[in-house]
């Protein structure tokens, strides 16, 4: 009887300690904010023209040779996204995204083959509807609505920690001008 009664003990005494911890760990986390932040849309670019950027190289790549319109990424921000709008339907070209981290070297995340669409946006330029990356990030960059259907296409990747974020643009045609935008959560 005497053994039963200390093994109920026993018990008891185990599960008093498993609701103090679960109580501790519950505090613990009271402390961290566990809704998604809810970012806008920051203009990151606006008004590429034709030949405004130079490609990166293989003497390029340091952090000092990051370009002026380098994005600082937020400390809250794990997942970037970007939106594209042209001044013309139909308009194509390739968005080179690179990160890098605070002090880093310049790292590759994707080339993207965009292509402008018929949905206008508010300010009468048109958003692009075809998003087609070539990834080289660690992992997967993702889009959305990207696949010519007249809506608003978006690309999506984890930062991974990196500090700084740009895209450089290429195969802009004289009469394109290009705005790059950038939120995430």
């Amino acid at each position: 009887m005497f053994i039963k009664v200390k093994n109920y003990i026993n018990k008891l005494q185990d599960k008093f300690v498993l609701i103090k911890e679960s109580r501790r760990r519950k505090n613990e986390m009271s402390k961290y904010r566990r809704e998604t932040v809810q970012l806008h849309w920051v203009t990151m670019r606006e008004n590429i023209a034709y030949d405004t950027d130079s490609a990166l190289t293989a003497t390029t790549r340091k952090n000092s040779d990051l370009p002026a319109h380098a994005f600082v990424i937020s400390p809250g921000m794990n997942l970037i996204d970007f939106m594209f709008k042209c001044n013309v339907s139909g308009a194509t070209c390739t968005a080179k995204i690179y990160v890098t981290r605070k002090d880093g070297d310049i790292e590759d995340v994707c080339s993207v083959a965009v292509a402008s669409g018929d949905m206008v946006s508010a300010d009468n330029k048109y958003y692009a509807d075809t998003l087609t990356p070539t990834n080289y990030w660690y992992k997967t960059v993702i889009t959305s609505d990207a696949s010519g259907n007249d809506r608003m296409a978006k690309l999506k990747f984890d930062a991974l920690g990196r500090r700084m974020v740009f895209i450089l643009l290429s195969s802009v045609t004289e009469n394109q001008t290009w705005d790059i935008f950038i939120s995430g959560e």
